[in-house]
């Protein structure tokens, strides 16, 4: 049994059909694609806080007594409702004292990007990982970390590091 080939005719309908559903998809996306949209909320309604550290990098590698620049970048994705920006840095293993914390806190609004600077501390040992996370503080006590970036340090001995 031998099948027929598709004939230009053929060919040319199937084509016109493919174009016209095109124009009628494209046609209802213009007249009702363009609807205010609520945005996101936290499930209880209240804000729904982000947070981010936007540097040091994972894996970079910082010296012990030289200054560290964290940034972080904080939003309420849902209204006016952040109201501080932070971050802490601490050691991989548990139980172990924070290497530092700051946090700054200011009026309602929407985001904000905040640069700190800290050192570690000379005491804290050649490939110690340390995590840093950046903090969002949002009205009625809420917080919420952001995913950790991971730093590697190196220890620096007096004139070692220059």
């Amino acid at each position: 049994m031998q099948h027929a080939l598709p004939t230009h005719l053929d060919t040319v309908h199937r084509l016109l059909r493919r174009v016209s559903s095109v124009m009628l998809v494209t046609t209802l996306t213009a007249c009702f694609g363009d609807r205010d949209r609520p945005g996101p909320a936290a499930p209880d309604g209240g804000p729904l806080l982000n947070a981010r550290v936007l540097e040091p990098e994972t894996g970079a590698t910082v010296l012990t007594g030289r200054d560290i620049v964290v940034r972080v970048e904080a939003q309420d994705l849902s209204r006016l409702y952040l109201n501080g920006v932070g971050f802490v840095a601490r050691r991989l293993s548990p139980g172990m004292p924070l290497v530092d914390s700051a946090a700054v806190r200011f009026g309602l609004q929407e985001d904000s990007t905040h640069e700190f600077t800290f050192r570690v501390p000379d005491t804290v040992p050649t490939n110690t990982q340390v995590d840093i996370y950046g903090i969002a503080f949002g009205v009625g006590g809420q917080t919420r970390l952001s995913e950790a970036v991971h730093v590697v340090v190196i220890q620096c001995g007096v004139g070692e590091c220059d």
